[in-house]
């Protein structure tokens, strides 16, 4: 068996960029240039490429040649709706005054987008396909919002969850009725 080296030999000076290879086609082709193999086979041709979606290389979305239905229109806003929720909420646990405002803002804010979204073919398509793995985890987020306020309430505000405040009684993180012992020394 013939090496890669013997395969390819390179004629002239080094760089020369000519290079010299085997013909292989005369022990497919045959003697007599009839296509047939030397052992007598016939090969099939091959086919003729095809053409899906008529122009070569591009997909348009389904809903690229007219208007988004009602029913889109109503999925996107929805979807929409739900994935700014819980942004807007967000930024009301670390700013409470701005975070009201975005959630004032958010119909307005959603309708906009709406519009945007429906405009775009591939948008469109993401939002109202019928496998939308990335909507289980938004609503697994929804779902885990109200523990994710708590936690945020309980361990970094300290707002909620301290009976001793509530009661009237000392804050648990005020700790100066209690003294240092004093050392001798």
């Amino acid at each position: 068996m013939a090496g890669l080296s013997d395969l390819l030999r390179v004629n002239g000076a080094p760089g020369d960029g000519d290079l010299d290879a085997p013909d292989d086609t005369p022990e497919l082709s045959g003697a007599g240039g009839d296509g047939q193999a030397p052992d007598g086979d016939r090969l099939a041709p091959d086919p003729q490429p095809s053409r899906r979606g008529g122009k070569r290389g591009r997909r348009t979305p389904r809903a690229a040649s007219g208007k988004p239905s009602k029913a889109d229109t109503d999925q996107v806003r929805d979807a929409l709706t739900v994935l700014y929720s819980p942004l807007a909420w967000g930024v009301t646990l670390k700013d409470p005054h701005c975070g009201t405002a975005l959630m004032e803002q958010q119909d307005k804010v959603v309708a906009a987008m709406t519009r945007i979204v429906c405009r775009n073919p591939a948008m469109l398509a993401f939002f109202t396909s019928t496998e939308k793995p990335w909507w289980d985890y938004v609503l697994l987020a929804q779902a885990l919002a109200p523990v994710g306020k708590v936690v945020w309430q309980h361990h970094v505000t300290h707002t909620v969850g301290a009976p001793a405040e509530q009661d009237g009684g000392m804050p648990l993180n005020d700790f100066s009725a209690y003294r240092a012992p004093a050392f001798a020394g």
